[in-house]
């Protein structure tokens, strides 16, 4: 049975979902312009941490899913970034084999909610 702290996680996440889908109905505004502001306010971690960025029409999936193994069985911590999702929306952010947790996608999109929005 769900305790009243799950009940509430998971009013919030429904919430945060919510949000986020809605951003695209209210216009986005397609411009690096906002990434690299929302980089800046988050300490430019493209920087820092070495990323493989996977662009093209076709097997973007499947080409990060077998870099990710790989990366994996070599002993290195890693991250993984899909879209869109099969079930649940967690499934695009891994850090090694572990979904992302639902209150850490709360706690990001309330901390970001302003800067997203100005």
């Amino acid at each position: 049975m769900d305790t009243t702290a799950d009940l509430q996680t998971s009013e919030s996440y429904t919430r945060t979902l919510d949000y986020l889908f809605n951003l695209q109905r209210v216009g986005v505004k397609y411009s690096l312009d906002n990434i690299r502001q929302l980089l800046n306010i988050l300490g430019n971690p493209h920087r820092r941490l070495p990323a493989i960025h996977i662009a093209g029409t076709n097997g973007k999936g499947s080409t990060a899913a077998m870099l990710f193994a790989i990366a994996r069985e070599a002993g290195l911590r890693t991250g993984l970034y899909t879209s869109p999702h099969l079930v649940d929306f967690r499934e695009r952010i891994r850090i090694n084999e572990t979904l992302i947790p639902v209150e850490y996608v709360v706690e990001f999109t309330r901390s970001m909610r302003d800067p997203i929005e100005r």
